[in-house]
C-alpha cells in the first residue's frame, strides 16, 4: 500500500511537472510564430522547454505502471516501453541543439553542423 502512494505522489508531481512544460512550449510556440521571439531566444526556448517534458513524463509513466493493477500491467509495461524511447530521443536532441548547434549558430560557426540543426531533410529531421 505505501508503495503504491509513493509512486502515485511521485506520478501526480512528474505529470504536474510535464504538464507545465508543456504549457510553456504552446506558449514559446505561440511567441515564436507571433515573430514576438526571434534567434537564438526562439529556439533556446523550444529546445529547453522540450527537454524540460521528457524526464517528468518518464517518471509519470513510471509510477503509472507501479499502481496499475495487475491485469493492466503488460500495458502500463509498453507504455513506459514507449515513454523510455521518447526520452532517449528527445533528451539526446534538445541537449545537442542546446549543446551544439544553437550555440554554433549564435557564433556563426555554420560550417560542419548542418547535419545537426533541425531544419527540413537535415539528418535530425529525419530521426
Amino acid at each position: 500500500m505505501m508503495k503504491s502512494l509513493i509512486a502515485a505522489r511521485i506520478g501526480y508531481y512528474s505529470a504536474f511537472i510535464a504538464a507545465a512544460a508543456i504549457a510553456g512550449y504552446g506558449i514559446v510556440q505561440l511567441l515564436q510564430v507571433g515573430g514576438v521571439l526571434t534567434f537564438p531566444a526562439d529556439e533556446i526556448l523550444i529546445y529547453a522547454t522540450s527537454l524540460c517534458i521528457a524526464p517528468p513524463f518518464l517518471l509519470a509513466m513510471m509510477s503509472l505502471h507501479h499502481v496499475a493493477p495487475n491485469s493492466k500491467s503488460p500495458w502500463s509495461h509498453a507504455a513506459l516501453l514507449f515513454a523510455v524511447m521518447y526520452a532517449v530521443f528527445a533528451i539526446f536532441v534538445y541537449v545537442v541543439q542546446l549543446g551544439v548547434a544553437v550555440p554554433r549558430s549564435i557564433r556563426g560557426d555554420t560550417a560542419g553542423i548542418q547535419v545537426l540543426v533541425l531544419t527540413q531533410h537535415s539528418f535530425f529531421w529525419t530521426l
